[in-house]
């Protein structure tokens, strides 16, 4: 399967500008999804008992589309589609 663009694993450091803000020392889980589009992972996180939290929007400087979702216990996952 290619890779999209995503050969190894990364790391980002992340700064948050605008509200909403991470609870302290709150963590957020990210993945890249190998989806056409985002939103598919997001409804099946809705689904499964999470909630919206930043709708899908693209992050053309970083070559993605990306959408936040908070889980059943109320924890940020951030959802990555490399365009």
């Amino acid at each position: 399967m290619a890779s999209r663009g995503c050969s190894t694993p990364t790391l980002a450091i992340q700064r948050y500008p605008a509200p909403p803000l991470p609870e302290p020392g709150e963590a957020t889980l990210g993945f890249i999804v190998i989806v056409t589009d985002v939103g598919a992972p997001v409804a099946d996180a809705l689904a499964a008992g999470g909630s919206a939290h930043r709708p899908a929007s693209a992050q053309l400087q970083h070559g993605g589309k990306v959408a936040f979702v908070k889980d059943s216990d109320g924890h940020r996952i951030e959802r990555v589609e490399m365009l």
